[in-house]
């Protein structure tokens, strides 16, 4: 049986979906002239050098990669 909060059968759930989602992390990752910079929202910055990839396409699944391992949600890609 789910408890009415303040007299709305659904606000519980509300609360507790946007409690979840106000935790959860973002990450940007951003192209610059020496690699891929990524910067999560808690601050965490991690950087992937262009000299250590042959194909540009693994620096970037990489940076992805390390984004979700550490938490992000969410990835904003800039090039």
């Amino acid at each position: 049986m789910r408890q009415e909060f303040h007299g709305y059968p659904d606000r519980a759930e509300r609360l507790k979906k946007a409690m979840r989602k106000a935790c959860r992390l973002s990450a940007v990752i951003t192209k610059t002239e020496y690699g891929l910079l990524i910067e999560l929202s808690n601050g965490r910055v991690c950087t992937v050098s262009d000299e250590l990839w042959l194909p540009k396409d693994g620096a970037m699944t990489a940076a992805v990669q390390w984004a979700r391992r550490h938490g992000a949600s969410s990835v904003k890609i800039y090039d």
